[in-house]
């Protein structure tokens, strides 16, 4: 008996045949193409496009040492397309100013604060949960990661403190194109320079397992004569992390490849 998912991948599998004996010739993707759920291995990662991390019940620091009404902290990742030439991806490990940070909504109670701002970030290698000896966060982790941005027009500024931000991926859920054959030849019928690519649209769900951010402000509000400092704790909140991959058959690089699946697979 043929699951859904069986007959996805019998049917995937007959169009890559398709497709080599139109566009690759007599070339085949390999068996990495099987579709797999997926780790994001990396925060920025080359061949990843429409990349956005929602953040659920997220609370900004109230003035009187309260928390508001929970909302969605949204973090919008640039485009990183894949490079024409190399088939394993890279990554990028720091920017400045490529990440796009929406607050929850502005409530009262709340010091004045700008609801959309641009961050600067860095991801340390040690936590991405995909190299065995360096698992601080465990498996399918994207780890480490420190976000510093600034509201000049309110005079506040935001940076990670005590906690990293570290994404756990407990599942994910996904759809793919057919596999497509990229040719580099340039015309030259002696050379099979080229490869198989797919594109899959993807949700990775998961947990914030440790992050916090401190709110440091230099409006004198009630109760703070010299400015004023809260926390946004991220720590145990849920998040959802959409996007599209575009994917190279046969890339095995075990850091920087899109293919790396979650188990169990």
């Amino acid at each position: 008996m043929q699951t859904p998912f069986t007959k996805l991948y019998l049917i995937s599998a007959a169009a890559a045949v398709v497709l080599a004996s139109c566009s690759g010739g007599d070339k085949t993707p390999s068996e990495a193409y099987k579709p797999k759920q997926l780790s994001p291995n990396h925060l920025l990662l080359q061949g990843r496009t429409n990349s956005e991390i929602i953040i659920e019940g997220v609370c900004y620091p109230r003035i009187d040492g309260g928390l508001s009404v929970p909302g969605q902290m949204v973090i919008n990742l640039p485009d990183t397309p894949l490079p024409d030439g190399p088939v394993n991806a890279s990554y990028s490990q720091s920017g400045y100013n490529t990440i796009g940070v929406r607050l929850p909504a502005a409530q009262e109670g709340e010091i004045a604060h700008s609801v959309d701002l641009a961050a600067s970030f860095t991801e340390t290698p040690a936590g991405y949960g995909g190299t065995p000896h360096l698992q601080p966060t465990g498996e399918n982790a994207v780890g480490y990661i420190q976000l510093t941005f600034d509201d000049t027009t309110n005079g506040v500024h935001y940076q990670c403190i005590e906690a990293p931000i570290n994404l756990k991926v407990l599942s994910s859920e996904y759809s793919y194109d057919e596999m497509v054959w990229e040719d580099y030849s340039m015309g030259d019928p002696s050379s099979s320079a080229g490869r198989w690519v797919q594109d899959y649209h993807i949700t990775y769900m998961g947990v914030v397992e440790t992050g916090k951010i401190r709110v440091v402000s230099t409006q004198v509000v009630e109760g703070h004569p010299y400015g004023y400092e809260g926390v946004i704790d991220l720590t145990g909140r849920t998040f959802t992390w959409t996007c599209n991959e575009r994917r190279v058959d046969a890339n095995h690089d075990e850091h920087n490849n899109p293919g790396q699946p979650l188990a169990p697979y």
